[in-house]
């Protein structure tokens, strides 16, 4: 279906112009995703932080129609191909 099996690679929300002005690296407090209908991958959110230890959680959301995900600004997240969703294998 459309939307499906894209994906949006593993990262960290930061404030880009601090970072590319002098290096610094800011989180905003929280991080959001706003699912405006059912379709689509389902967001990964991992315990983990840029330089901390390896997460020991993971959540796994998928869209549901007028939702709102929030989680921690500097937790590692992204959106996982279709294969989760019932799309085209990855790979």
């Amino acid at each position: 279906g459309a939307g499906r099996g894209v994906g949006h690679e593993l990262h960290y929300d930061v404030e880009e112009g601090a970072l590319e002005a002098g290096g610094e690296v800011l989180h905003p407090l929280v991080s959001s995703v706003v699912y405006l209908s059912d379709a689509g991958d389902p967001t990964l959110v991992i315990d983990e932080t840029l330089g901390g230890q390896a997460g020991s959680r993971a959540y796994l959301v998928h869209p549901a129609s007028r939702s709102f995900l929030t989680f921690k600004g500097d937790r590692l997240h992204g959106v996982l191909p279709g294969a989760f969703n019932g799309g085209p294998p990855c790979g």
